[in-house]
């Protein structure tokens, strides 16, 4: 024991190659203070405690092979070093380090060893160019390396390699400049916590946590998150927080139970997951992205059970500037990509690209989006499979929908108004009735071909104006189209086989009809036809 002593300025405390060995409930005490410009030195010692006793009130350890506790206190400018310590305990119950450093500084390099052991490092005030390296460890209990600041950390180095535990908990509550990684390492639980980062780089590589994961720091500035070969095997996997002019970026992880992003913001921000497999559900859940942030999904496979959703959003915001993009994805659950409650603004971005998208069962959908005032871009190179599509949508411009080589039950596609869009049905297969309507449509172009829709397809469109509409070369049974209140419309029906056409309009100015080499049991057409507006059917 070393107790109730102080080291002053340009004094060193050191012990170097000794053995502490020792069935006492620690191996070696110390409780003290070590003022600014002393250092307190452990270096090349093998150090033990074997005593299966413990301590269990108060603010000390339970069993400590190192303790510094009570009132040891590490002033700032003071130096505690440890290097080349071999540390061993007797009971997963104790500590094989525990010490409260307060605004001293720690350098404790990777070549100390521990075993079957906790360790516990806590700064009560601000301490700077703090440098911790756990390497090599094995069977560890918990590893807490926290602090309470009121104003941040500096320059601050924390890594965790090579060592397998049970819990993992980072929190140094404010933190500008650090550097925090884990390599190698297999986990029951890890969370990394803070109130606030400020230039930040958190690395997570070939890491496997077995249950909760949990990256939840408050405010975040300039802070890159990294997760590299990471697997999660829990539901409780989640990033939370407030991120401006930050990265985080999920880059080859094997996600078992699904991941979630719940509550955050992001500000100049980019969340990027690439080449990552999902086993279950991929929730992103109240997050806002403002001032040009991205969200971006690419390479990736997500994947559910038959009771849940592949992808789902929920509660998340995109401001104008902002994109959310998709591509390159294979997307299967019972719905493949579930969108409810989000809101795109004007001059933000959906995008969809490469991607195929399958139910389970035909009740099930592909895609259902709840989609509000932002652009829609999903192009012909996305196919689904099996379910329905949904996509419900205030105000528009700009959009485009392209269903392409796709073999569905049927598409519902909503909008209040529509301008400046694109939509098309290309080589597609729909086995049960559809249904297009649009409150409001103005330079809209609209294009079947090659495709067969099953049962009843239904358009409403109130009012229309300057629209090209098409269908060509496919099969149609009972197809209804409604254009109330038509201007300067084309509306050509062209090489296909219905069974039952029903053109329905009330007032039609400047718009042209014409149904030329089709076939058809019936054909019906009722409305005012006035101001240059024609109805040709032709060689059918």
């Amino acid at each position: 024991a070393f107790m109730n002593s102080a080291i002053f300025r340009d004094s060193l405390f050191e012990i170097r190659r000794t053995v502490i060995d020792t069935n006492g409930i620690f191996a070696f005490y110390s409780n003290n203070h070590i003022y600014a410009g002393a250092v307190h030195r452990l270096v090349n010692n093998f150090i033990r405690t074997t005593s299966p006793s413990r301590i269990t009130s108060g603010t000390a350890p339970r069993q400590a092979a190192i303790g510094y506790y009570y009132a040891t206190y590490f002033y700032a400018g003071s130096v505690l070093e440890m290097s080349n310590n071999e540390v061993i305990v007797g009971s997963t119950y104790a500590y094989g380090l525990y010490v409260r450093p307060s605004k001293g500084r720690i350098i404790h390099d990777d070549t100390n060893r521990y075993s079957d052991s906790h360790i516990y490092v806590y700064h009560t005030t601000t301490a700077a160019n703090n440098f911790f390296i756990l390497n090599q460890s094995s069977n560890m209990q918990s590893i807490v390396y926290s602090g309470v600041a009121t104003s941040d950390y500096t320059d601050e180095i924390v890594g965790i390699y090579n060592t397998d535990a049970i819990s993992v908990n980072v929190d140094l509550g404010r933190v500008a400049g650090m550097s925090l990684t884990f390599g190698g390492v297999r986990l029951n639980t890890l969370v990394v916590s803070a109130a606030k980062y400020t230039t930040v780089n958190v690395g997570i590589v070939n890491v496997s946590v077995a249950s909760t994961f949990s990256i939840n720091p408050t405010t975040i500035f300039g802070t890159s998150i990294m997760m590299k070969n990471v697997t999660t095997s829990s539901t409780s996997s989640t990033i939370y927080g407030a991120y401006t002019n930050s990265t985080i970026t999920v880059d080859t992880c094997a996600l078992q139970k699904g991941f979630t992003f719940a509550s955050g913001s992001l500000s100049g921000s980019r969340i990027l997951v690439t080449d990552t497999v999902s086993s279950d559900t991929f929730i992103m859940s109240g997050f806002v992205s403002r001032d040009e942030s991205a969200v971006d999904i690419e390479n990736s496979v997500f994947t559910a059970d038959v009771s849940g959703d592949a992808m789902y959003f929920t509660g998340s915001i995109f401001y104008a500037g902002c994109r959310l993009g998709l591509d390159n994805l294979d997307v299967n659950g019972t719905n493949a990509l579930n969108m409810v409650g989000n809101h795109f603004y004007a001059d933000s971005l959906f995008l969809i690209r490469r991607s195929n998208f399958t139910t389970y069962l035909p009740t099930g959908y592909t895609l259902y989006v709840q989609f509000n005032g932002g652009l829609l871009d999903h192009d012909g190179t996305n196919v689904h499979s099996v379910g329905d599509i949904y996509i419900y949508s205030t105000p528009m411009d700009g959009g485009l929908f392209v269903l392409n080589g796709s073999s569905l039950d049927k598409v519902t596609l909503s909008f209040t108004a529509l301008t400046s869009s694109q939509i098309a049905i290309l080589d597609s297969t729909l086995a049960s009735s559809s249904t297009f309507s649009f409150t409001t449509a103005t330079d809209l172009q609209f294009a079947i071909a090659n495709s067969t829709l099953a049962a009843t397809t239904t358009f409403a469109l109130p009012t229309v104006t300057n629209m090209t509409f098409s269908v060509k070369d496919s099969s149609l049974d009972d197809f209804t189209f409604t254009h109330s209140t038509s201007k300067w419309n084309q509306i050509l029906l062209s090489n296909t086989s219905f069974d039952t056409v029903r053109l329905i309009t009330t007032t039609a100015e400047n718009t042209d009809t014409v149904v030329q080499s089709c076939n058809m049991t019936t054909f019906f057409t009722s409305g005012s036809y006035t101001v240059n507006s024609s109805v040709l059917v032709d060689q059918c």
